[in-house]
């Protein structure tokens, strides 16, 4: 006997636009859980540019970007990954990112 495919429900989807952005981001995140989590945002490089932390979270919410490092630079035009991790460091959700000048 045959097993079902069961497919996994995602615990998180994270969006983000205007994509391409120009001056700022909407970022839409929606988990299953009411657990802390962290917005990761990393350049190609592997570079971390921005961690924002998220807590007292509701099921869905919008984060609005300045498109700014954490050392308040703007970013530069380039593609970005944007990583939900749990407090545990487990990836929820990814996406990615471009902006323009």
């Amino acid at each position: 006997i045959e097993e079902p495919f069961i497919p996994r429900i995602p615990q998180a989807k994270i969006s983000a636009y205007p994509n391409p952005a120009m001056s700022f981001a909407h970022i839409d995140i929606s988990k299953n859980s009411p657990e802390p989590a962290e917005l990761n945002i990393y350049n190609l490089k592997g570079q971390l540019v921005k961690s924002v932390e998220i807590s007292g979270f509701k099921k869905e919410s919008t984060l609005n970007w300045d498109l700014k490092s954490s050392n308040s630079t703007k970013v530069a035009a380039g593609i970005y990954l944007l990583v939900l991790q749990d407090t545990k460091g487990k990836t929820l959700a990814t996406t990615k990112l471009a902006v323009v000048k």
